[in-house]
């Protein structure tokens, strides 16, 4: 009886390591959840990455439209650590091969409370002042194109 007991145990664990138990994610404690799976990651730099996933994935996005889409978080419950940050990177390549952009901080909570108008306004304002710089290079020459109005297109 022992030994058929401990056996048992054995193949129990061994099934439970090849499934990938351990921590799953719980949509309703998604903080909690989060941390507990990054603990579960191989390495630093998977948890960085993970952290920059899960960060974009928060903040939702905006579609040609400009109809803003926030995060659904029961899209992930139940999965592990590998799952989850697989998951992310598709949504993310989602995002860049659909044409949509990250919302940007902020910018969900916004259109909840003062709709999606006066949320993309205020958007576009808080981006002025943050000058975005191409840089183009053909053959010697490097030109230096800087942005200074995102959403007008004006350049200096």
């Amino acid at each position: 009886m022992k030994h058929s007991l401990i056996k048992t145990i054995i193949m129990s664990m061994a099934i439970c390591s090849l499934a990938g138990c351990g921590e799953t994610y719980d949509a309703d404690n998604p903080t909690e959840s989060v941390n507990a799976l990054k603990a579960e990651l191989e390495n630093q730099a998977a948890v960085a990455e993970f952290d920059e996933l899960w960060g974009i994935y928060q903040r939702g996005y905006v579609n040609d439209q400009a109809e803003a889409t926030g995060p659904d978080y029961s899209r992930f419950d139940g999965m592990n650590a590998e799952e989850m940050h697989k998951e992310l990177r598709e949504y993310v390549d989602w995002i860049d091969v659909s044409g949509m952009f990250i919302a940007p901080p902020g910018y969900i909570e916004s259109v909840e409370t003062m709709g999606e108008d006066a949320a993309l306004a205020q958007a576009r304002a808080e981006a002025q002042g943050q000058p975005s710089v191409d840089i183009e290079v053909r053959g010697n020459t490097v030109s230096l194109c800087v942005n200074l109005n995102p959403y007008t297109g004006s350049v200096s």
